[in-house]
């Protein structure tokens, strides 16, 4: 089976024609659900919708978000806005903190420590918006009303992720899906209220943990409940979560971004994120990022249900993805060796987008499996988590033959003893 030998590095948005998500536009669907409208007007004023109508994806960098979304774009009634927020020139975050530990911080729309608006400039979402609006919306639809995005709007990310789906969904032709079914996709990350998740590399990574990472994500989990938690609220808001086990998340982005020269530990414990496993009892519907890829039918089917839409079997965006997979081991974009070939191994990234293996580690201790550990919640939060569950990692180089739900495991059975020095952010 394809995931017993090799590690996809899920994630990435592909750009090649042949994935063109409106490509992949289900004519099983439009034959099942015939449009009743012969013209192709904008509706001036929709119905309400008896169903959720922004699904947000839950999750973090390099776990098939990216794929994910493509893959539900093929559906007609269904938007794919992903990935809205961003570091940069123009760009901003959700929201973040001050914190002495850093010495510069991205620009946020909100400030998460008063609750008040501090931009109204994302160029991030309006370059996606446009992009939606470019592939499908009507000609005739008119320039989109930028400042009804943040007009009166308080520190609620599911309300502005809802004024995201009216402004899209105001351009969406009704000939081409009733305007009660149009959905949006976006993703929600850490990274988005300031957090820090990026790759743990070597031993020394972890023994010295960077002390502006540790504040920033000790001060961005208030955030994140706080998201999770408007989520919850919103009727038009439907969440999925796709998780990945550490080890695999985090390899993937190595290999996916870092330049040639950089090595990756993989003996390195690396214990579940305390986002992921909050999120874990935070969200509508879970899944794995390796059972979706096995089990594409059944990933994005429970993730349509979501937003009161469906798809046939074996429909355009279960064809999608599985002639992705293929592709991508045609086209080398697959690491031929990773943490599950050698997993006390220490790779390098090499020039062919390709990663190389400098050290067995034969010489290590076997290190604790990613997951046997876990850097727990400080007292503060124990109340916070005591009803979730933790995400464990399932390291085994044979994946199970038949679909299954993302593992989880209750906190209250993995919560070491902490010490007064403990958070859970220690080795993030």
């Amino acid at each position: 089976m394809l995931f017993a030998l090799f590690v996809i590095p899920l994630g990435v948005a592909v750009q090649d024609e042949i994935f063109n998500p409106a490509r992949f536009r289900s004519e099983l669907y439009l034959r099942a659900h015939p449009l009743h409208s012969g013209d192709d007007d904008v509706a001036k004023e929709a119905p309400k919708a008896a169903h959720a109508q922004v699904l947000v994806v839950v999750s973090d960098h390099g776990s098939g978000t990216s794929s994910l979304g493509n893959a539900l774009e093929t559906h007609p009634c269904v938007f794919n806005v992903g990935e809205g927020f961003g570091r940069g020139d123009g760009y901003a975050i959700w929201s973040q903190s001050e914190v002495a530990e850093c010495e510069q911080l991205p620009g946020a729309i909100f400030d998460a420590d008063s609750g008040k608006l501090v931009t109204t400039a994302n160029g991030k979402m309006r370059l996606k918006i446009e992009d939606v609006i470019r592939r499908f919306g009507s000609r005739d639809a008119g320039k989109p009303d930028w400042d009804s995005l943040y007009h009166g709007l308080e520190n609620n990310v599911a309300e502005y992720f809802v004024r995201v789906r009216d402004l899209v969904c105001k351009t969406i032709p009704a000939n081409v899906c009733p305007p009660t079914d149009c959905a949006v996709v976006l993703k929600w990350f850490p990274t988005y209220i300031m957090a820090d998740t990026d790759p743990v590399y070597t031993k020394e990574d972890f023994s010295r943990p960077d002390a502006c990472t540790r504040a920033k994500n000790e001060k961005a989990f208030p955030a994140w409940k706080d998201a999770l938690e408007t989520f919850a609220r919103n009727p038009k808001v439907a969440t999925l979560q796709l998780g990945r086990e550490e080890l695999s998340r985090q390899f993937s982005n190595f290999h996916r971004f870092d330049p040639a020269g950089t090595e990756f530990d993989c003996s390195i414990p690396r214990p579940p994120c305390p986002f992921a496993s909050y999120a874990a009892g935070h969200t509508d519907v879970q899944w794995d990022s390796a059972a979706c890829w096995r089990n594409p039918d059944g990933c994005l089917g429970d993730a349509l249900k979501l937003i009161g839409l469906s798809e046939p079997k074996g429909g355009a965006g279960t064809q999608l993805t599985e002639s992705e997979i293929k592709a991508r081991k045609e086209q080398g974009k697959i690491a031929s060796k990773s943490c599950s070939t050698d997993p006390l191994g220490t790779f390098k990234v090499v020039q062919n987008n390709d990663v190389q293996l400098t050290s067995t580690g034969g010489g290590h201790e076997k290190a604790q499996e990613p997951g046997d550990i876990f850097n727990a919640f400080d007292p503060r939060f124990e109340k916070d988590m005591q009803f979730s569950n933790i995400l464990q990692a399932q390291p085994s180089p044979e994946p199970d033959p038949e679909p299954r739900w993302m593992p989880m495991k209750e906190y209250s059975s993995v919560t070491p003893q902490l010490s007064a020095a403990d958070t859970p952010f220690k080795n993030l």
